[in-house]
């Protein structure tokens, strides 16, 4: 598993708040392993993330647009 910088208590407590809002899955619904999978809820949520990580290539990471 690739280190994603959160610590497991906090990525279990967002991945199952994703699942009970349903934006995940989960296989199989217990047990310790589990595979994450976007439901059509999810998937429908991509253009929103496109848009939001546009504007923050803009206005977060863009030097001169943060000065004005």
């Amino acid at each position: 598993m690739p280190n994603t910088r959160i610590n497991r208590a906090a990525l279990t407590t967002r991945l199952s708040a994703m699942v009970e809002f349903g934006i995940l899955e989960r296989d199989p619904p217990e047990g310790r392993r589990a595979e994450y999978r976007l439901t059509e809820a999810g998937r429908e949520l991509a253009p929103l993330l496109e848009i939001m990580r546009d504007w923050g290539d803009k206005w977060l990471l863009d030097e001169r647009a943060r000065r004005h």
